[in-house]
């Protein structure tokens, strides 16, 4: 068996009502549900990182993974000027 941590988080009504439908849709818990969604979530930001790191090496600058991305004013402050 693996390990695993409780957490407790505070979620809208409406989200936590539709949520326990969602669930119940699936047969599974609540937190299977969520577990599940956030085992996703997390495997998306990696697999993202994975290609944008790839994407720099293919454009040639660097990428640092944890660095927020830039804004649309960033991207373009240098060439307005």
């Amino acid at each position: 068996m693996r390990d695993k941590t409780n957490i407790t988080i505070a979620i809208a009504n409406e989200l936590a009502h539709q949520a326990r439908i969602e669930a119940a849709r699936r047969n599974v818990s609540l937190s299977t549900l969520g577990a599940e969604s956030l085992a996703k979530l997390v495997q998306r930001n990696k697999q993202r990182k994975r290609a944008l790191v790839e994407a720099s090496k293919f454009l040639g600058r660097a990428f640092v993974p944890d660095e927020a991305p830039l804004d649309r004013e960033e991207i373009y402050r240098d060439r307005v000027r």
